[in-house]
């Protein structure tokens, strides 16, 4: 239940992106390339498929089986990233609370909450 919470302070910061969404060819094309040998490609692809999400939920859920373990753990990091409610603009101190709170034991969290919610 905490976590759900989490979830929704944290969707509450997010900013709305006007740009278009990518298409179909983009999400697939930025899948390929979350197992480039260009670091920088990799990273592209990684934020291109989160900011798209949900569109480009199906992807990233078979990229976590890839045989591939970067473009696996890529994935998943994204999937994992969603569930909480973390995208790609989300204020760097949300995701910082949001690690505290991760990290935190059950008598700390309420108190990480409150001060998601005080943002």
């Amino acid at each position: 239940m905490q976590l759900q919470a989490l979830a929704v302070l944290v969707v509450l910061y997010v900013q709305v992106d006007d740009r278009p969404p990518p298409s179909s060819e983009e999400i697939a094309a930025a899948a390929q390339q979350l197992g480039s040998d260009n670091f920088a490609q990799r990273e592209e692809a990684t934020r291109l498929l989160w900011g798209a999400w949900p569109a480009s939920q199906k992807v990233l859920e078979l990229a976590t089986k890839a045989t591939d373990r970067e473009v696996a753990a890529r994935a998943k990091a994204v999937i994992d990233n969603v569930r909480l409610g973390v995208f790609p603009d989300t204020p760097s101190a949300a995701v910082q609370l949001i690690a505290q709170y991760r990290a935190a034991d059950d008598n700390e969290r309420p108190k990480i909450l409150q001060q998601i919610h005080d943002m």
